[in-house]
């Protein structure tokens, strides 16, 4: 009797052939197997039968788990992977995103607009949303609360209005933020602001008259 030699095997007793092993499985040294291995995770072999090792997955591509692995799985959008041993693919980091399948590198992460945050492995412009004290729609351009105004959340709310005999600076993002003092179009020393009266107006905070 000789070994079967790598690439194929023999199951059972008898003078039958050895038999190429099938796609997603190999055979290597030692020769003489009586079973193929399962590709590796990270491995895989297509179409070719009798095969002695398994190829790594391609770049933008993975697989997770040991088995009759035919083809490795395309990283999903808001992941990437360069070519290798993959049994995982990378996320794109906080404040960045990446809409398509099979991504390479982390270069295909696009980063968020200006104060604008997104979650770790993000898979759509739509994720990245405004930083607390800015506003805007998701996945747009985001803009400072003006003075006088404030917003706690992320996201695309809009910012709130300090009370009237208070003032904040430009992108407060806090309600604390508010300083007791007369608002444009309010007069009085702070606490306790008073109207311009009809045919009167004041443009700035603070307690001078209108």
């Amino acid at each position: 009797c000789t070994q079967c030699p790598a690439g194929k095997f023999k199951a059972d007793f008898g003078p039958a052939d050895c038999v190429r092993c099938e796609a997603g499985k190999y055979a290597d040294a030692p020769v003489g197997a009586d079973a193929c291995n399962d590709c590796q995770a990270g491995k895989y072999n297509a179409a070719t039968t009798g095969a002695t090792v398994c190829d790594s997955c391609q770049a933008g591509k993975f697989k997770a788990a040991a088995g009759v692995n035919i083809a490795c799985d395309n990283c999903v959008p808001g992941k990437f992977k360069a070519a290798g041993v993959n049994t995982a693919c990378d996320s794109c980091q906080a404040g960045k995103y990446q809409a398509t399948v099979g991504a390479t590198s982390e270069s295909d992460c696009t980063s968020c607009p200006g104060n604008a945050n997104a979650p770790q492995g993000s898979a759509a412009s739509s994720a990245c949303a405004c930083n607390a004290g800015y506003t805007g729609a998701n996945g747009e351009s985001c803009a400072s609360c003006t003075a006088g105004k404030y917003k706690e959340s992320v996201g695309a709310a809009t910012c709130s209005s300090c009370p009237s005999d208070s003032v904040s600076a430009e992108g407060s993002t806090s309600p604390s933020d508010c300083i007791a003092e007369c608002a444009p179009g309010w007069t009085g020393p702070a606490g306790s602001c008073t109207q311009c009266p009809a045919g009167k107006f004041k443009a700035d905070f603070g307690p001078a008259d209108c």
